[in-house]
Formats: structure tokens, sequence, C-alpha cells
């Protein structure tokens, strides 16, 4: 950690501790196996790798996978909420890079082993606070929902390949103008899809057991929907108006973002009636923005973007940025609740958690609030006063003032002390006996404030 960083993380670290998270030590050198279980390509692509007794390592590069492997190895067969902190450095070398900045310094926190809006709503509003204690109150809080948008998406019933597609590229649909069309082009060469009629002795058994009982729900899905699937698998392929109308309906989904309560309506006109899962997160979203305000973040604050995603592999539900007014990314995480199990034969774990971006954060902190180093007071001595210049330090350090003993002149970065052969303790103001160590320590707050 750099010398710059030291203070934000003790403030960082100090009020994340008021909301109950004990700060864990994670390894810094994992097997690799670990981060490609968690990691995107983003990740992947900048790890640093080497091999050491016949074991593929990494460094890691962020704590999150870290802190789900550490987990599983103190509860192998139970899953007891948890609150951790964790703050130190993280490895990455991601391709193009020439900036030689591998070493990065990462502080977050997350929430194992409760799967509640409580718990997301609790690491959203600690993320926030943390800004506002570093005097960051200018930030921008945007919220999506990747689980809603999984679900949504479901309702076209793609095959898995057409849907990691569509998502590994939904971005294409706001940051091109032609982003639609992309990704409709590159769907016809990649998976052709079938255009055939279905006139088999199977499509008329699928389709006399969609009919059969056009209300019964079979774990979550009608009979139509099996049938469909059933039809679909037979067929390998999805029909193509499906594809387009999926395209169209992810198009619409990405280009919302909107203050409350505007984003509500809109998430509401693709959710349907039906459909009361989707109902229920929208609900249980809306009530974790209800208890963000009763944490005391303004809804001036927060944008509704249902179709953000910071990685479509790893959150299962409320995912957020936290951005500065110069648009810095300066934080982020949300719930992901598949890793536990994924990393391990442990049972289904649901977890939630962030992290800042520490070189975009200390670049929104405004100046005149960046955390000074603990202002350490010197206590000059000699031979002969030595021992008692030590008792000195002692009781000052009982009281929580930081003193370092030296026999050298002070400098002007820090206050002086020195002390006499009668056990008396000297400032330029005045003079303190043993008696008076109280106003010797309130003499010096004020003056180091």
């Amino acid at each position: 950690m750099t010398t710059h960083n030291q203070p934000i993380a003790s403030v960082l670290q100090h009020h994340m501790a008021l909301y109950g998270y004990e700060l864990i030590d994670l390894p810094i050198i994992e097997p690799v196996d670990l981060f490609l279980i968690k990691a995107g390509d983003p990740i992947i692509n900048a790890l640093f790798t080497f091999e050491r007794h016949n074991r593929q390592l990494a460094l890691r590069p962020e704590f999150t996978a870290g802190a789900a492997a550490h987990y599983t190895q103190l509860h192998p067969n139970e899953s007891p909420a948890v609150r951790w902190q964790y703050s130190g450095s993280i490895f990455q070398d991601p391709p193009g890079n020439a900036s030689s900045a591998y070493q990065h310094h990462s502080i977050g926190a997350e929430v194992i082993g409760t799967d509640s809006i409580i718990a997301d709503t609790e690491i959203i509003s600690m993320a926030a606070h943390g800004l506002t204690a570093l005097g960051v109150n200018d930030f921008r809080l945007i919220i999506g929902h990747t689980g809603l948008t999984r679900r949504l998406l479901s309702h076209f019933h793609l095959d898995a390949r057409i849907e990691r597609f569509l998502l590994q590229h939904a971005a294409l649909l706001q940051s091109a103008l032609d982003g639609k069309e992309q990704i409709l082009s590159q769907l016809r060469q990649l998976y052709a899809p079938y255009r055939g009629d279905e006139s088999t002795d199977m499509a008329t058994e699928i389709m006399e057991f969609s009919l059969g009982n056009t209300t019964a729900i079979f774990g979550g899905r009608t009979r139509q929907d099996i049938a469909r699937r059933l039809a679909q698998k037979r067929s390998g392929t999805v029909p193509w108006e499906q594809i387009v109308a999926a395209v169209e309906f992810l198009n619409q989904w990405e280009h919302i973002g909107a203050a409350i309560p505007d984003a509500w309506e809109q998430i509401a006109h693709h959710i349907p009636k039906s459909d009361t899962i989707s109902t229920k997160i929208l609900s249980d979203w809306q009530a974790l923005i209800t208890y963000l305000g009763t944490y005391g973040i303004p809804a001036t604050n927060i944008t509704i973007k249902p179709s953000l995603a910071r990685n479509w592999e790893y959150y299962t539900g409320i995912v957020f940025e936290l951005t500065s007014s110069g648009r810095l990314h300066i934080g982020g995480g949300g719930r992901y609740n598949d890793l536990i199990q994924l990393i391990s034969q442990h049972e289904p774990t649901p977890a939630v958690g962030f992290a800042y971006n520490m070189n975009n954060l200390v670049r929104a902190i405004p100046y005149e609030t960046i955390p000074e180093k603990t202002r350490l007071i010197e206590l000059q001595v000699t031979p002969q006063t030595a021992q008692i210049g030590i008792q000195w330090a002692q009781m000052l350090r009982q009281k929580a003032v930081a003193v370092t003993i030296t026999a050298e002149g002070s400098k002007e970065s820090v206050i002086a002390l020195w002390v006499d052969d009668a056990g008396h303790c000297h400032t330029q103001q005045r003079v303190y006996t043993p008696d008076e160590i109280e106003q010797l320590v309130a003499d010096l707050k004020e003056l180091t404030s």
C-alpha cells in the first residue's frame, strides 16, 4: 500500500467496522483454478500465473474468490452468516497495459451466508457512506438486477448458447448506433437458426402434452413451456422470430436508465402480469430503495438501470456501481449466490459484496478532506534523560497519543517534546509534571488538530 492510501484505508476500515465487519487477511498466492471459476475474461487475461511444485498458481487479482474459499475452509458443513472486510494488494496485467502498474490496492467487504435485501441494502449503504466519510458527497449510485434481466429473457425460450451470446454483447445495443443489427448479423453467422416445420410424431406428442392441462405447473413452468423446451431440444434450434424478439427486448431494456419512480414504470412494462416471480423481484428491489432512503442515501443520487451487469457469469441478483461527479468508477459490487458452491462441494450459500476502485477513489476525494497520517509526537532525550523520556512516552501512548523517542533535533512535520532531569516534560508553551498528563494530552490534541 502506498503511504497515500494508508490514511484512506484507515478511515474505510474504521467505517466498515462500525457495521460489524471483521478485517480478515487472505493469501496473496492461490491456485489458478480458484480465479478461473469466478473471473470473467478481463480478469482471466490479466492473471499473473506461475508454476510451483507442479501446481499452477496465481497472484490474487481480486479478493472475493479468496474470501469464498476461506469461508468453505472455516465452515465446510454449515453456512453461518459472516461479515468480512479486506484491504490489500491485488495484481493484474491486462492485455495492452503499457503503464507497468501491475500492483493495485483493493478495499472491500463481503456478507456471506444470508440471502436478504437487508444484506444487499447494508452493503450498498456501507459502500456509499464510506465515500461520504472521505468527503465524496456528490457520488452517483447506479443499481441494476441481473436476476431480473435473466428471468425476463427466459420468456423467449432461448438455448444457453444464444442467451449467453446476447448477454455478453448487450452493451452493443447502447454503445453502437447499429448495435441491434450487429448482434443479429453475428447470430445469423454463428447459429444459422432453423426455419423448418416440425411435423413428426414427437411434435404431435409434445402438442398433446401441452394441451393436456393448460394450467398445471411443473417446477415453475407450465406444460406449454415444457413442451416448447422439448421441441427446441429436439430440433436443436430456436425459431428466428424468438431471437429477434429477445434482441428487441434487450434493446429496450438497455435503454432504461432513469430516476425513481420513472424507472419502475418502464421496468413494470416488461413484466407479464402472470410472471409472479419477476413481480416479486421488482417488489423487493423497490423495498431496497426504500431502505436506502432510511440509511440516508438521497433518491436524487440514485439511477435505476436494470441492464447493469458487471459480470454475467458471476452476479445473480442486485448489482451496483458508484461513480464520482466526474464519472469515475469508484466502486461497485452485487449479489453472487452461486460462487461458494462452484468453488467447492459446499452447499449453496448466498453472498453479496463490493470493492472500491482505489486508483479512481483517490482522484475523487477532495484534496482538503484527504485524511492525514497520524501526527507523531517526537520526544527528545539525552543519555541522561532516556529513562524519564521512556516513562513519559509510555504514559502518552496509554492515552492513545503516538510518540516516537529520538536523540535528534525535531522536524517541522512533528511536534517536539523534551524532558529534564527533574522528570518534567516540556513543550514550547509550558512545562508539565507527571500529575498533569491529562492536560498535556489535551494540549497535544489541540496542537495536532
